[in-house]
């Protein structure tokens, strides 16, 4: 029985995988005892109805025959909804001379959107929420890839200045760390 479940779970996962990225969600197939030696693969949802002793079985590799990696309709929307956003932002703060991230200011405005509309009609927030979640997780997968330019072009950047410039910008962190871990302690203590 050792041998089928190995065959069983390792064979599918390295014949039929697509991709090298693990996917935890909808890789895991779920068999009945009766059903592992009868070599017999059903969906989870079948297999969580029958009431034998479940072996879950968590598969490598994708899905075999789809590529797990292309944006769905959702995804997109989300991330271009985004992105369209933080440009006409971008357009406003520039066009009235704000020095100020258009980037946080688009963070700061769906939040205090998603908050007004959760009290004006519960349940409108969350809806947005689960509207935008997607394309947020897009952007996020892909935000590393957006730092690597501002890093290629760290070494062309202009120097702080004098050795007492660098130790202000250094003593600003040591202090803004402390100061932000005192803070954060003793809002936790008053919220016990």
């Amino acid at each position: 029985m050792n041998i089928k479940l190995f065959l069983l779970a390792v064979l599918p996962a390295s014949i039929g995988a697509s991709t090298s990225f693990y996917r935890p969600s909808q890789t895991a197939q779920i068999l009945s005892k009766n059903e592992l030696l009868n070599n017999k693969v059903v969906t989870p949802s079948l297999a969580a109805d029958a009431c034998d002793e479940h072996i879950a079985i968590s598969l490598r590799g994708g899905e075999g025959s789809t590529n797990a990696d292309v944006p769905k309709a959702n995804e997109l929307t989300g991330a271009a909804f985004f992105t369209v956003l933080q440009v006409l932002l971008n357009k406003v703060f520039v066009s009235k001379g704000v020095k100020f991230p258009a980037m946080l200011g688009c963070t700061i405005t769906v939040f205090t959107v998603l908050v007004l509309a959760e009290v004006v009609s519960p349940g409108l927030g969350q809806n947005g929420f689960e509207l935008l979640t997607p394309g947020a997780n897009v952007l996020t997968k892909w935000l590393p890839v957006m730092f690597v330019p501002g890093l290629a072009m760290l070494p062309l950047a202009p120097s702080i200045g004098t050795p007492l410039d660098a130790l202000k910008v250094l003593s600003m962190i040591v202090l803004g760390f402390g100061f932000t871990m005192a803070t954060t302690g003793y809002l936790v203590l008053a919220m016990r």
